[in-house]
């Protein structure tokens, strides 16, 4: 009975030790962009919404881009890594929810700009009603 008690223990320490890898709670601060860093990602996935076409994405709406800072969702597997967006609202309709987004999202090394793009989304509609 005694050797089943430790080996049951050595086996709930391997997995919340194999759980706890993946998690952000134990990532160290310094895994986490900087001021610069984030600017620099904000700035490159700039460039790559101003480069979309006029008919999906209106001027208005790429100098609204240009102009406002997004909303930046996170998740960190380890030193400056992980699954990241980078969302601008656009036009939010009656009830709070929105009617027109753009939406950038990347995986791995956010450092890696390049690399690290998985596609631009475009929610919604242009409207040339929009007013900003």
């Amino acid at each position: 009975m005694d050797m089943a008690k430790r080996c049951f223990a050595g086996m709930a320490a391997v997995l919340l030790l194999a759980l706890a890898g993946g998690c952000s709670w134990f990532q160290s601060g310094g895994d986490e962009l900087t001021p610069d860093e984030y600017g620099a990602l904000v700035d490159y996935a700039r460039g790559v919404v101003k480069g979309i076409s006029s008919k999906k994405l209106t001027d208005a709406e790429k100098r609204r881009i240009m102009a406002e800072k997004p909303i930046f969702g996170v998740h960190y597997r380890g030193y400056k890594e992980g699954q990241f967006k980078l969302k601008w609202v656009l036009n939010q309709g009656e009830g709070g929810d929105f009617e027109r987004s753009v939406t950038y999202r990347g995986d791995g090394d956010m450092l890696d700009f390049a690399g690290s793009c998985r596609g631009v989304v475009l929610n919604g509609k242009p409207s040339a009603e929009l007013k900003f």
